[in-house]
C-alpha cells in the first residue's frame, strides 16, 4: 500500500478514536450537570455537610453545573476538531494522489482549523492569568478579611494591614513560582503551534493554486523537529509515570498505581507517540508533492 494512504488511514482510525473519548468525556460533564441539578433536591449526609464547611447547596450545584457544562462544551468541540482534522488530512492526501480537490472546503476548513490552533496559543495564557490574578488579588482579599477578623482583639486596622501585606507576599511569591513553571510550557505551546500552522496554511495555498510563500521543506524539517520533542517529552512522562506507580506504595504495600491505569496511560502515550510519527511521514509526503506539483510556475520555494 502507498506509504501516504496508509499513515492517512491510520490517523483517521487515531482521529476517529479520540472522538470517541471526547464524546464519552462530554457525557462524563452531562453526569456533573445533572448531579448538581439534583443536588437541590437531596438530603446530604451529615458528615458530607461537615466536611463542607457549611457550603450551601445550592453553591454546590452551582459549581457542579458550571463544571459540567465546561466538560460537555470542551468534549463536543474536540469531536468537531478532530473530526475538521481528519478532513482537512484526507483531502490534502487525496490532491497528493493526483485526485480532484474541492479547493473551497479544503480553505474554509483551513481556516477554521487555523482559528482553532490561534486559541490553543492563548488559551494557556488565559489560563496563566487567571491563575496569577487568583493568587495575587484572591488572596490580598483574603488575608484582608482575616485580618479584619483577627484584629478584633486588637487593632483591627493594624491587623488589616499585616493580613493584607502578608497576603499579598505570599501571592506574589506563588505568582513568579507560576511565571517560572508555565512560561516555558507557554512558549514552547506557542512555537510548536506556529509552526504547524504555518506549514498547514503554505500547504492549503499550494494545493489551490497560490504560489509559494515559505520555504516548505524548511518549515516541515521545523515540524518534524518539534514532533521529535514531543515524542522525547512523551517517552521520559511514560517511563517517569510506570516508575512512580510501580515505585509507590500504600501502607499495606500494595501498589498506589493501579495496574489497568498504568496500561491505559501507555497505551494513550503509544498512541500519540505513533500519531506524530505518523504526522511526519504524511507531512513529508505531501511537501514533496507540493514541491514538485503544487502551486503556479513560480517559484515554489521562496523565503
Amino acid at each position: 500500500m502507498n506509504p501516504m494512504v496508509s499513515v492517512t488511514n491510520n490517523l483517521k482510525v487515531s482521529l476517529t478514536g479520540f472522538q470517541v473519548l471526547s464524546g464519552l468525556y462530554g457525557a462524563i460533564g452531562l453526569i456533573y450537570v445533572l448531579g448538581g441539578a439534583l443536588i437541590g433536591f437531596v438530603t446530604l449526609p451529615s458528615s458530607t455537610e461537615e466536611a463542607l464547611g457549611g457550603v450551601s447547596k445550592a453553591v454546590l450545584s452551582f459549581i457542579a453545573v458550571l463544571v459540567g457544562l465546561f466538560i460537555v462544551g470542551s468534549g463536543v468541540a474536540y469531536v468537531f476538531v478532530f473530526g475538521w482534522i481528519r478532513d482537512w488530512q484526507a483531502r490534502v492526501m487525496n490532491w497528493s494522489q493526483g485526485q480532484t480537490l474541492d479547493k473551497v472546503r479544503l480553505e474554509k476548513l483551513s481556516q477554521t482549523l487555523s482559528k482553532w490552533i490561534v486559541w490553543s496559543q492563548w488559551s494557556p495564557i488565559i489560563g496563566a492569568v487567571l491563575v496569577l490574578l487568583l493568587f495575587t488579588v484572591g488572596g490580598a482579599i483574603v488575608g484582608g478579611l482575616i485580618g479584619s477578623l483577627g484584629g478584633l482583639g486588637g487593632s483591627s486596622l493594624e491587623g488589616t494591614l499585616s493580613s493584607v501585606g502578608g497576603a499579598g507576599a505570599l501571592g506574589g511569591l506563588l505568582a513568579v513560582f507560576v511565571v517560572i513553571w508555565v512560561s516555558p510550557f507557554v512558549i514552547l505551546n506557542w512555537l510548536i503551534f506556529k509552526a504547524i500552522q504555518t506549514w498547514m496554511l503554505e500547504v492549503t495555498s499550494r494545493a489551490v493554486g497560490r504560489a509559494g510563500k515559505v520555504n516548505l521543506l524548511s518549515q516541515s524539517n521545523a515540524v518534524s523537529s518539534w514532533f521529535v520533542f514531543c515524542q522525547v517529552v512523551i517517552g521520559l512522562g511514560a517511563l517517569l509515570f510506570v516508575f512512580s506507580g510501580l515505585t509507590a506504595g500504600t501502607s499495606d504495600g500494595s501498589s498506589a498505581t493501579p495496574t489497568l491505569a498504568i496500561l491505559l496511560t501507555l497505551a494513550l502515550d503509544a498512541l500519540c507517540f505513533m500519531m506524530l510519527q505518523w504526522s511526519k511521514t504524511f507531512m513529508f509526503g505531501v511537501t514533496g508533492y507540493a514541491e514538485r506539483y503544487g502551486s503556479s510556475n513560480e517559484s515554489l520555494s521562496k523565503v
